[in-house]
């Protein structure tokens, strides 16, 4: 089959590319600061072996056999457990479904609300995948600006008023509201109740990603856009963060005609029945809070770490905030510094990070941001990654010096 026939068989989803495919692979030996990857010396390995032996053992094949699509109700009983008593919503079992991490759950959501040309409102910058997965459902995105105290509500009145009065409505809001990917900031209690005041007028979901939301290094306590609004709240949580990417094991939950729907649009009968025993007797071993709590400990020390060594090697060429909790730096450099070229400088010394434009909704973004996840790294992996961008950064201004004369 020649190309052009095989392109006239693409769908139009399956003929969208997702901006970071032609990325080459990072040198041998490079440091990574890219990917938001938990460090893996918190991965709770031998809680886990134990309650898979345990699946097995006592629950043989009746553990390998299929589930609902809502999800296996053990871990659905856990789940709503926990969100009843962290978020004060009073949520049933029915009121959740287990998903394949976080993004199937918003894959589902977009299934559920979003036709092509429907308008989604979505923090600006975000998480790359799940504008692919906005896009991917053929939505039209409305960005919003992300500054210091996350997503900011002025601009969002003004994008809904400028909607209504052009005869459109968004369908859906998209946050992280808690240790936002990629800036690392938290939205403030007052602007949270605005938000979800402004959704209510607008008669929309909010859809809002809690996959950081129990990474928090400083202890800072805010309300959940669920706790505010749950009849007007989805929020997809995963617990790739705190106890495994592997486990590919994420939830939905919040307004319950939302959550229904959502049930039903799903195609894959449901995720895995073994994994999920396994992790609902993870969660009814009550070990999950205090591991949450050493995992913070750890994330505090690399922050540190990574803010002190890139104070050392960046000095005035970028500014940042320290995060108050999740995987991620968010850096501004200063005027003049070319960040594509200082990334491509990085991997020649065999280091990485992500360049800030792949983070934006525009087809023109702003290229002077990087985001650094300081959360995979050893401490050590930190101090020599950001000596090695420091010596790229040297690099940088001798080529800058000599086009000078």
């Amino acid at each position: 089959m020649d190309q052009e026939t095989f392109n006239s068989l693409l769908s139009r989803r399956g003929g969208l590319q997702h901006p970071w495919s032609s990325v080459a692979p990072a040198p041998e030996g490079t440091i990574s600061f890219g990917a938001g990857v938990p460090d893996p010396e918190t991965l709770p390995l031998e809680q886990l072996d134990e309650a898979a032996r345990a699946v097995i053992a006592e629950e043989g094949i009746a553990s390998l056999q299929y589930g609902s699509s809502m999800g296996d109700i053990a871990l659905r009983e856990q789940i709503a457990e926990r969100v009843t008593r962290l978020h004060g919503v009073e949520t049933p079992p029915e009121h959740v479904v287990i998903t394949t991490g976080a993004s199937q759950a918003l894959d589902i959501v977009c299934a559920t609300f979003i036709d092509p040309g429907d308008v989604v409102i979505t923090e600006n910058p975000a998480f790359t995948g799940s504008l692919w997965t906005f896009r991917a459902h053929g939505a039209r995105l409305m960005p919003v600006s992300s500054g210091a105290n996350g997503l900011d509500i002025d601009e969002l009145e003004q994008t809904l008023a400028e909607l209504r009065a052009a005869g459109d409505r968004p369908k859906l809001i998209y946050l992280t509201p808690d240790y936002q990917n990629p800036t690392g900031v938290q939205m403030p209690t007052m602007l949270r109740r605005r938000l979800v005041e402004l959704a209510a007028n607008a008669g929309c979901l909010v859809v809002e990603d809690a996959a950081y939301a129990e990474v928090g290094i400083d202890g800072i306590d805010t309300p959940s856009l669920l706790s505010l609004a749950p009849e007007q709240t989805v929020q997809v949580g995963t617990f790739s963060k705190v106890i495994g990417p592997g486990l590919r094991i994420g939830w939905l939950t919040g307004s319950p005609p939302a959550v229904e729907h959502a049930a039903a649009n799903r195609t894959d009968m449901g995720t895995s029945v073994t994994l999920s025993r396994m992790l609902a007797r993870f969660l009814a071993n009550d070990e999950l809070d205090s591991h949450i709590n050493r995992v913070r400990e750890v994330y505090r020390r690399k922050r540190v770490a990574f803010s002190l060594a890139a104070r050392e090697n960046l000095g005035p060429l970028a500014r940042w905030t320290n995060p108050a909790g999740g995987f991620f730096f968010w850096l501004e450099a200063a005027e003049g510094v070319d960040v594509s070229r200082l990334w491509e400088l990085a991997r020649e010394e065999r280091v990485s990070f992500a360049p800030g434009h792949r983070f934006f909704v525009e087809d023109e973004p702003p290229m002077r941001y990087m985001r650094f996840a300081f959360s995979e790294a050893s401490i050590d992996n930190i101090n020599e990654g950001l000596r090695r961008l420091g010596r790229a950064v040297e690099r940088l201004q001798d080529e800058s010096q000599r086009r000078l004369f």
